[in-house]
């Protein structure tokens, strides 16, 4: 090729790269700002932890959404105009680098005032979330110093949607001589730490909230607070003793859901505690604390009659064992159709009576965490074998197992699955028996990682051909799934 084609050549083609580049589309920014303003909205909001007493504070300059402000222009825009992006307001002064030091003096309560103004303002009418951490925010100080908080809470207590208080007794009380309303309260968390003094007066100011509708209490005499408990739906109590968690359940007759940390304490049972029926009550959920560990106590169960349960959860904490039969009661003597059960064991503890699964004919949905080889063999062995057992169960969570039966566990999961399945299939079961449609072994991390993956490979290839009949499976740790 002559010298003066090569260079026509070259000269074609930086020509039309040119031409390429200038028809091409140009991005100006970053990729990111070519989102839609409400896709972008939606994220910044995923970036907002819900309520709780576990997360760290809201109102800090590193944390969103004040850190969303300082972005760029365009994200400052867009978070300024996302009401429910300022719809938590929560202090927690133990954070390293703090942004609103605990006040002290008048100042400091004003800059605190102006904040929280300033939040519910931009929260343009959306019921906030409203942590104060009473336990750094002292209201016991003189009133001149705290004039300012004060009359911040009094402008915006109309427009608190869920209150949180992890505090003192003493200050909830302080807190409560404000004398303020919540007219759009739906969510109380009180978990409070000592003791209400005889001279104090009750705490009164959440009695008129109309719209209350969910409180978690810990740490105050349930009669030394006035709660619309007849309009309640939702519960969780904390380290009440047996026969108080009782009383607070009868005293809120319309509760649909609770979780309910009992503390076991001898007393309740040398005294006997009361049985209760509860029309309403429909998705319960039982914990045992530590203190059970020094000592075998009665579970709540026996006590309760919940014709309306569906949901049924038991953590048995550190609790020597369990006995299934307690649900087995329960279930016959409320004539209830339970359907979700989820049973949480403790390392190294029984299950007696693993043989009354039989009786929980309306189970659809069962998890079992930490569940020890003999319960999973009774459990698959029944499961394979007669399909009246559990003939309406869809979906089957076990989740930490651990290593040592996994190989066991694999094999027997394995054979009664497809045993189920030719059971259904030559309809030798009940009316009504169903596949599982969804099916969970998790292991503990680490259950396949120093194994010959070969020596369980053929039940894993039993168990992945089921997916042919339409069944969701997983078989892994936490972490990833090996199927």
């Amino acid at each position: 090729m002559a010298a003066s084609e090569l260079e026509n050549l070259k000269l074609n083609v930086s020509v039309r790269a040119k031409l390429r580049l200038q028809k091409s589309p140009q991005l100006r920014g970053f990729p990111v700002h070519l989102l839609p303003v409400e896709i972008a909205a939606e994220i910044f909001l995923l970036c907002i932890p819900p309520p709780g007493p576990d997360w760290d504070e809201t109102v800090h300059p590193n944390v969103p959404p004040l850190l969303l402000l300082r972005i760029c222009r365009s994200w400052r825009r867009i978070a300024l105009s996302t009401p429910r992006l300022w719809a938590t307001f929560r202090l927690r002064h133990r954070h390293h680098q703090r942004f609103v030091s605990p006040p002290r003096d008048r100042k400091q309560f004003q800059r605190l005032a102006d904040l929280l103004d300033t939040w519910v303002e931009r929260a343009g009418g959306v019921a906030i979330s409203l942590d104060p951490d009473l336990a750094k925010v002292d209201l016991k100080r003189a009133p001149e110093t705290i004039a300012p908080l004060v009359h911040s809470f009094r402008r915006n207590s109309s427009n608190i949607g869920h209150l949180a208080f992890t505090c003192d007794v003493e200050e909830l009380a302080a807190f409560d001589r404000l004398g303020l309303h919540f007219p759009r309260l739906e969510t109380l968390s009180l978990m409070l730490r000592g003791h209400l003094a005889d001279s104090e007066s009750e705490i009164t100011q959440f009695r008129d909230c109309p719209l209350l509708r969910r409180v978690h209490i810990k740490g105050i005499p349930v009669s030394r607070i006035r709660l619309p408990w007849s309009q309640l739906s939702q519960l969780r109590t904390y380290f009440y003793p047996a026969k108080t968690t009782l009383e607070i359940l009868e005293k809120a007759p319309n509760l649909a859901s609770a979780i309910l940390h009992t503390r076991r304490l001898t007393d309740d049972y040398k005294t006997g505690l009361p049985t209760l029926k509860h029309e309403a009550l429909c998705d319960l959920t039982v914990e045992d604390d530590f203190e059970s560990v020094f000592g075998e106590y009665p579970s709540l169960l026996p006590f309760l009659t919940l014709p309306v349960l569906v949901r049924l959860g038991v953590n048995l904490g550190y609790r020597g064992s369990f006995d299934l039969q307690e649900i087995e009661s329960l279930v016959k003597r409320s004539g209830c159709n339970l359907q979700r059960l989820k049973l949480n064991m403790s390392p190294g503890r029984p299950l007696a009576s693993p043989e009354s699964f039989a009786a929980l004919s309306s189970l659809t949905h069962l998890e079992f965490d930490r569940p020890d080889g003999e319960i999973l063999t009774v459990l698959f062995s029944s499961y394979g074998s007669d399909p009246a057992f559990l003939p309406r169960l869809e979906d089957l969570q076990l989740v930490n197992i651990c290593r040592e039966i996994r190989s066991d566990t694999l094999s027997v999961s394995a054979e009664a699955l497809h045993r189920r399945q030719a059971a259904v299939v030559q309809s030798c079961g009940p009316t009504g028996t169903k596949m599982l449609r969804s099916f969970c072994m998790q292991f503990f991390v680490g259950g396949f990682g120093d194994s010959n993956i070969e020596s369980i490979a053929p039940d894993l290839l039993r168990l992945v051909a089921l997916r042919k009949t339409g069944l969701e499976l997983y078989v892994g740790t936490s972490h990833m799934s090996f199927v």
